[in-house]
């Protein structure tokens, strides 16, 4: 079960200009068994009113229509949660959609956003060979609902945990409703996701896929839908005052395990080294990062190191970036 992040953000204030719809969501699976395959999935939504029930098409000329849980957690914003399981008869490769209510109004890089249903899909791919009969989704480590902007810099970031061991891919893709266009962006709009200096203010929408892959197959494939309101921006990036600094640690402090989340463009074919090293430049850790393997995070077990400061070290083709940590303090 996902952790529910209590978030302040601008879509979730600005409720009284949108007063029903949804405005994300996403969804993840766990599939067991070597003939028959047993799907449970977790869908949750965010919406300015209680959404109705999810109908589940299953993609295996089955059909199903749930109820779940609903919360509000802010005035006028609800979190809903809806669990359900379905047994596949057969292996091969099954993409199944969940659907429940319309897309909150209002929405500039889509027309007629209140009358378009909102729909996330997962796929997978179910096999009697053991070493792919059973997967489970990658878990996203924040809720869909975060949507942060600073410095003219809107930031969504997922850092998803693979609970299998299995490679991320993650990729922006298109909300599937007619008419679908990616903003325009000052500087760039990137995966997943760093949307750098909007050029027009208003609500906007964006989709993100991640892929899992096992021994060079495809597991399955989950979608996360989300939309924020882009309250101001700026023209240039002397007025926008800001340097990305390719990575993010938490907690700092540490005692046990260091977490690394990449920020920035997910760029496939980029060299990227990671290495610590303590106060006088000796190094802990050297490790070269394919983001094929860590998408946007990684962690670092530096429980044994000894006490003091260190220092983080991000390098690629274009850059480095560094940061300093305090262990065991």
């Amino acid at each position: 079960m996902r952790t529910l992040l209590f978030s302040t953000f601008f879509c979730a204030i600005l409720n009284t200009a949108f007063s029903q719809g949804i405005y994300a969501g996403d969804i993840l699976y766990n599939i067991r068994g070597n003939e028959d395959k047993d799907c449970t999935i977790e869908v949750a939504i965010y919406s300015y009113a209680p959404p109705p029930s999810l109908v589940v098409d299953w993609g295996d000329n089955t059909m199903d229509t749930i109820i779940g849980p609903t919360f509000e957690f802010n005035p006028g914003n609800f979190y809903s949660v809806y669990n359900t399981y379905h047994i596949y008869q057969d292996t091969g490769r099954y993409v199944f959609k969940c659907t429940s209510g319309n897309w909150v109004g209002g929405i500039a890089n889509f027309e007629d956003s209140e009358n378009q249903p909102f729909v996330v899909e997962a796929e997978f791919w179910g096999s009697y060979n053991s070493n792919f009969s059973n997967t489970i989704s990658p878990l996203f480590s924040t809720s869909a609902d975060i949507w942060l902007q600073e410095n003219g810099v809107i930031r969504h970031v997922m850092a998803p945990n693979e609970l299998d061991g299995d490679s991320i891919a993650q990729k922006l893709v298109p909300i599937p409703v007619p008419g679908y266009y990616f903003p325009e962006a000052t500087d760039t709009l990137a995966c997943c996701m760093v949307w750098d200096m909007p050029t027009m203010t208003g609500r906007y929408a964006f989709g993100i896929e991640l892929e899992e892959w096992r021994f060079g197959q495809k597991m399955g494939k989950i979608q996360r839908f989300f939309s924020g309101v882009v309250d101001s921006v700026y023209s240039n990036s002397e007025e926008k005052g800001y340097l990305d600094d390719g990575f993010a640690l938490y907690p700092n402090p540490t005692n046990n395990n260091l977490h690394i989340l990449f920020k920035g463009a997910f760029i496939i074919g980029n060299n990227y080294i990671l290495e610590i090293k303590d106060a006088i430049g000796r190094s802990r850790f050297v490790k070269p990062i394919d983001m094929m393997d860590y998408g946007m995070g990684m962690m670092v077990d530096v429980k044994d190191y000894p006490p003091g400061i260190y220092y983080v070290t991000l390098k690629n083709n274009h850059g480095s970036w560094t940061k300093k940590i305090v262990v065991g303090c």
